[in-house]
């Protein structure tokens, strides 16, 4: 009779493999580390998995299956907040626009945060598929998915052009180039954190800039005690090192 599998082996081996994964890329990732790094002979981890690909595969549908469930549920509540408003009231009515700006905002800043914890979730996984699976079936998994984003986002953002929801001089696949670029390209930043950022004030930063830029004058992002203080203890440093060198260089007469 088979021996059945044991599901603590399972996730142990997908703890090791993802690690490998990380360090050696899909291609030169070894089943014997794996293995290894978990105390377990290499038959147990054909009972579980068929290859390499096979559980990097289930990791790279569970990153989707979180990402479209997300899009689909930010999809359903723009879709109920363009119910709820007489859009085409905004051009005329100030209330109206604010209130709908609001409620979009909202469903923004909840849905960029869940973003951020799913990419936080899968950050290795991310880190494999933009680095790390050349030569393999996934090599260009990333690519497309971010093709079918963008094109999601520019046609969102031409949906709201229509209501005066957004200007209307920027190419929607650049808007939304850049909104995809910006949360793939810190979802491989995070990849080397150790530790998890505050996404509520990722949140709060990403909005000011998308919707104000960079110019002087704008809305003031209050940063959280702990940033603020590793800052500080920075630039106090910077600003010792900076002192000594100029002490050294000085000249006394």
């Amino acid at each position: 009779m088979a021996r059945p599998a044991d599901p603590n082996a399972r996730a142990a081996l997908i703890s090791a493999a993802r690690s490998e994964f990380v360090k050696h890329g899909l291609a030169k990732a070894r089943i014997e580390d794996i293995t290894a790094a978990c105390k377990l002979s290499k038959g147990s981890y054909y009972l579980h998995f068929e290859s390499k690909e096979a559980l990097f595969g289930e990791l790279v549908g569970g990153l989707d299956a979180k990402i479209q469930g997300m899009t689909s549920a930010r999809h359903s509540e723009y879709e109920v907040c363009r119910g709820r408003f007489d859009l085409k009231k905004m051009r005329t009515d100030k209330r109206v626009g604010e209130e709908v700006m609001a409620t979009l905002a909202d469903i923004d800043a909840r849905y960029d945060r869940l973003s951020l914890e799913i990419l936080w979730e899968f950050r290795d996984v991310v880190d494999v598929l933009m680095r790390g699976s050349r030569g393999s079936t996934f090599e260009g998994f990333i690519w497309q998915y971010l093709d079918q984003e963008v094109k999601r986002i520019a046609d969102e953002v031409e949906r709201m052009r229509q209501f005066g929801l957004c200007r209307a001089d920027v190419p929607t696949d650049v808007a939304g180039s850049m909104l995809v670029g910006t949360f793939m390209m810190l979802g491989l930043r995070m990849a080397a954190m150790n530790e998890k950022p505050d996404f509520g004030y990722w949140v709060k930063a990403l909005r000011v800039l998308m919707t104000e830029g960079m110019g002087p004058g704008q809305t003031a992002i209050q940063a959280p005690a702990k940033l603020k203080s590793a800052t500080g203890r920075k630039m106090t440093a910077l600003r010792s090192v900076k002192n000594s060198s100029n002490s050294k260089g000085r000249v006394h007469r």
